[in-house]
Protein backbone atom coordinates (compact mmCIF):
# COMPACT_ATOMS: atom_id res chain seq x y z
CA UNK A 1 0.00 0.00 0.00
CA UNK A 2 1.36 3.45 -1.00
CA UNK A 3 1.96 5.73 1.88
CA UNK A 4 1.02 9.38 2.02
CA UNK A 5 4.67 10.33 1.84
CA UNK A 6 5.12 8.29 -1.33
CA UNK A 7 2.00 9.89 -2.79
CA UNK A 8 3.43 13.32 -1.99
CA UNK A 9 6.71 12.40 -3.63
CA UNK A 10 4.91 11.18 -6.75
CA UNK A 11 2.76 14.34 -6.83
CA UNK A 12 5.78 16.56 -6.33
CA UNK A 13 7.61 14.73 -9.12
CA UNK A 14 4.69 15.17 -11.51
CA UNK A 15 4.38 18.86 -10.65
CA UNK A 16 8.11 19.40 -11.06
CA UNK A 17 8.16 17.56 -14.38
CA UNK A 18 5.25 19.67 -15.61
CA UNK A 19 6.95 22.86 -14.46
CA UNK A 20 10.23 21.74 -16.01
CA UNK A 21 8.45 20.98 -19.26
CA UNK A 22 6.79 24.39 -19.27
CA UNK A 23 10.08 26.06 -18.43
CA UNK A 24 11.81 24.13 -21.22
CA UNK A 25 9.09 25.11 -23.68
CA UNK A 26 9.31 28.78 -22.67
CA UNK A 27 13.07 28.64 -22.80
CA UNK A 28 12.95 27.06 -26.26
CA UNK A 29 10.55 29.74 -27.48
CA UNK A 30 12.73 32.46 -25.99
CA UNK A 31 15.81 30.97 -27.64
CA UNK A 32 14.02 30.77 -30.99
CA UNK A 33 12.77 34.34 -30.62
CA UNK A 34 16.25 35.52 -29.63
CA UNK A 35 17.66 33.63 -32.59
CA UNK A 36 15.20 35.35 -34.93
CA UNK A 37 15.98 38.75 -33.37
CA UNK A 38 19.72 38.15 -33.72
CA UNK A 39 19.32 36.96 -37.32
CA UNK A 40 17.11 39.96 -38.18
CA UNK A 41 19.56 42.34 -36.51
CA UNK A 42 22.48 40.63 -38.24
CA UNK A 43 20.72 40.93 -41.61
CA UNK A 44 19.96 44.58 -40.91
CA UNK A 45 23.60 45.22 -40.05
CA UNK A 46 24.70 43.24 -43.15
CA UNK A 47 22.45 45.35 -45.40
CA UNK A 48 23.71 48.57 -43.82
CA UNK A 49 27.28 47.34 -44.23
CA UNK A 50 26.55 46.45 -47.85
CA UNK A 51 25.16 49.93 -48.50
CA UNK A 52 28.20 51.51 -46.85
CA UNK A 53 30.57 49.24 -48.79
CA UNK A 54 28.83 49.99 -52.11
CA UNK A 55 28.90 53.69 -51.30
CA UNK A 56 32.60 53.49 -50.49
CA UNK A 57 33.25 51.51 -53.68
CA UNK A 58 31.32 54.09 -55.70
CA UNK A 59 33.24 56.95 -54.06
CA UNK A 60 36.51 55.11 -54.67
CA UNK A 61 35.62 54.55 -58.34
CA UNK A 62 34.63 58.19 -58.74
CA UNK A 63 37.89 59.26 -57.11
CA UNK A 64 39.83 56.83 -59.28
CA UNK A 65 38.12 58.07 -62.46
CA UNK A 66 38.72 61.64 -61.36
CA UNK A 67 42.41 60.90 -60.81
CA UNK A 68 42.65 59.12 -64.17
CA UNK A 69 40.92 62.03 -65.93
CA UNK A 70 43.21 64.50 -64.19
CA UNK A 71 46.26 62.43 -65.14
CA UNK A 72 45.06 62.23 -68.77
CA UNK A 73 44.45 65.99 -68.76
CA UNK A 74 47.95 66.63 -67.42
CA UNK A 75 49.43 64.29 -70.02
CA UNK A 76 47.43 66.04 -72.76
CA UNK A 77 48.62 69.44 -71.52
CA UNK A 78 52.20 68.20 -71.54
CA UNK A 79 51.83 66.80 -75.06
CA UNK A 80 50.21 70.01 -76.33
CA UNK A 81 52.92 72.06 -74.65
CA UNK A 82 55.59 69.89 -76.27
CA UNK A 83 53.88 70.15 -79.66
CA UNK A 84 53.62 73.92 -79.33
CA UNK A 85 57.23 74.15 -78.19
CA UNK A 86 58.41 71.97 -81.08
CA UNK A 87 56.20 73.84 -83.57
CA UNK A 88 57.67 77.17 -82.48
CA UNK A 89 61.19 75.72 -82.71
CA UNK A 90 60.48 74.41 -86.22
CA UNK A 91 59.03 77.76 -87.29
CA UNK A 92 62.04 79.62 -85.96
CA UNK A 93 64.36 77.19 -87.71
CA UNK A 94 62.44 77.55 -91.00
CA UNK A 95 62.38 81.35 -90.70
CA UNK A 96 66.11 81.34 -90.02
CA UNK A 97 66.72 79.24 -93.13
CA UNK A 98 64.38 81.48 -95.11
CA UNK A 99 66.38 84.51 -93.97
CA UNK A 100 69.57 82.77 -95.11
CA UNK A 101 67.82 81.99 -98.41
CA UNK A 102 67.39 85.73 -99.08
CA UNK A 103 71.19 85.99 -99.29
CA UNK A 104 71.53 83.23 -101.87
CA UNK A 105 71.68 83.36 -105.67
CA UNK A 106 68.51 81.26 -105.87
CA UNK A 107 66.57 83.99 -104.05
CA UNK A 108 66.91 86.38 -107.02
CA UNK A 109 65.33 83.74 -109.28
CA UNK A 110 62.58 83.22 -106.70
CA UNK A 111 61.83 86.96 -106.60
CA UNK A 112 61.87 87.34 -110.39
CA UNK A 113 59.58 84.31 -110.84
CA UNK A 114 57.00 85.56 -108.32
CA UNK A 115 57.09 89.14 -109.61
CA UNK A 116 56.54 87.90 -113.18
CA UNK A 117 53.65 85.70 -112.02
CA UNK A 118 52.02 88.63 -110.20
CA UNK A 119 52.36 90.95 -113.22
CA UNK A 120 50.35 88.50 -115.34
CA UNK A 121 47.40 89.06 -112.99
CA UNK A 122 47.38 92.86 -113.42
CA UNK A 123 45.66 94.99 -116.04
CA UNK A 124 46.44 98.30 -117.80
CA UNK A 125 45.84 101.69 -116.22
CA UNK A 126 45.98 100.48 -112.62
CA UNK A 127 47.90 102.01 -109.76
CA UNK A 128 50.10 99.45 -108.01
CA UNK A 129 52.09 99.67 -104.82
CA UNK A 130 55.07 97.32 -104.54
CA UNK A 131 56.31 96.40 -101.06
CA UNK A 132 59.86 95.11 -100.48
CA UNK A 133 62.22 94.90 -97.53
CA UNK A 134 64.84 97.63 -97.36
CA UNK A 135 67.53 95.14 -98.35
CA UNK A 136 65.56 93.92 -101.38
CA UNK A 137 64.60 97.47 -102.32
CA UNK A 138 68.25 98.42 -102.65
CA UNK A 139 69.21 95.19 -104.38
CA UNK A 140 66.29 94.34 -106.67
CA UNK A 141 64.27 97.49 -107.39
CA UNK A 142 65.93 98.06 -110.77
CA UNK A 143 65.39 94.42 -111.75
CA UNK A 144 61.68 94.64 -110.85
CA UNK A 145 61.32 97.89 -112.83
CA UNK A 146 62.78 96.11 -115.85
CA UNK A 147 60.33 93.23 -115.40
CA UNK A 148 57.50 95.78 -115.37
CA UNK A 149 58.80 97.30 -118.61
CA UNK A 150 59.02 93.87 -120.22
CA UNK A 151 55.43 93.08 -119.20
CA UNK A 152 54.08 95.72 -121.62
CA UNK A 153 51.43 96.66 -119.08
CA UNK A 154 50.67 100.39 -119.04
CA UNK A 155 50.36 101.30 -115.40
CA UNK A 156 48.74 104.51 -114.28
CA UNK A 157 51.15 104.75 -111.37
CA UNK A 158 53.79 102.57 -109.71
CA UNK A 159 54.84 103.16 -106.09
CA UNK A 160 57.63 101.38 -104.26
CA UNK A 161 57.30 101.14 -100.46
CA UNK A 162 59.70 99.71 -97.94
CA UNK A 163 58.23 97.18 -95.50
CA UNK A 164 59.80 95.81 -92.31
CA UNK A 165 61.81 92.59 -92.22
CA UNK A 166 58.96 90.60 -90.62
CA UNK A 167 58.00 89.42 -94.13
CA UNK A 168 61.52 87.90 -94.29
CA UNK A 169 61.67 88.37 -98.05
CA UNK A 170 59.61 88.26 -101.21
CA UNK A 171 57.19 90.79 -102.63
CA UNK A 172 53.72 92.22 -102.00
CA UNK A 173 51.86 93.98 -104.81
CA UNK A 174 48.66 95.92 -104.09
CA UNK A 175 46.30 97.02 -106.84
CA UNK A 176 45.24 100.31 -105.25
CA UNK A 177 42.29 100.75 -107.66
CA UNK A 178 40.61 97.45 -106.77
CA UNK A 179 42.08 96.97 -103.30
CA UNK A 180 43.57 93.63 -104.34
CA UNK A 181 46.64 92.48 -102.39
CA UNK A 182 48.88 89.78 -103.83
CA UNK A 183 51.25 88.43 -101.20
CA UNK A 184 54.26 86.38 -102.31
CA UNK A 185 56.40 86.86 -99.20
CA UNK A 186 58.40 84.12 -97.53
CA UNK A 187 56.51 84.77 -94.29
CA UNK A 188 53.18 84.04 -95.95
CA UNK A 189 54.55 80.99 -97.75
CA UNK A 190 55.71 79.59 -94.39
CA UNK A 191 52.37 80.41 -92.71
CA UNK A 192 50.52 78.66 -95.53
CA UNK A 193 52.50 75.52 -94.70
CA UNK A 194 51.81 75.76 -90.96
CA UNK A 195 49.51 72.71 -91.07
CA UNK A 196 52.26 70.55 -92.58
CA UNK A 197 54.76 71.93 -90.06
CA UNK A 198 52.25 71.10 -87.30
CA UNK A 199 51.97 67.52 -88.58
CA UNK A 200 55.75 67.20 -88.46
CA UNK A 201 55.69 68.45 -84.86
CA UNK A 202 52.94 65.95 -83.96
CA UNK A 203 54.80 63.06 -85.54
CA UNK A 204 58.00 64.04 -83.75
CA UNK A 205 56.23 64.10 -80.36
CA UNK A 206 54.52 60.75 -81.06
CA UNK A 207 57.80 59.16 -82.12
CA UNK A 208 59.45 60.49 -78.97
CA UNK A 209 56.59 59.02 -76.91
CA UNK A 210 56.91 55.61 -78.61
CA UNK A 211 60.65 55.50 -77.97
CA UNK A 212 60.05 56.14 -74.25
CA UNK A 213 57.61 53.27 -73.85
Amino acid sequence: MITIEEKLNIFSKLVLEKEQKEVNEKLGKMQEKNKQIIEAHTEKIRKKAEVIIQKKIKQANLKKNEMISQAKLEIMKTILSKKKELLNALLEQIKHRAMEFTNSKEYESFLIKNTTRILTKLNDNCHINIYLTDKDMKKFKIIIERLIDYSNIKFQKITFTTIDDSIIGGIIVVNEDKGIRIDATLKTIIEDKIEIIGQIANESVEEAGDSNE
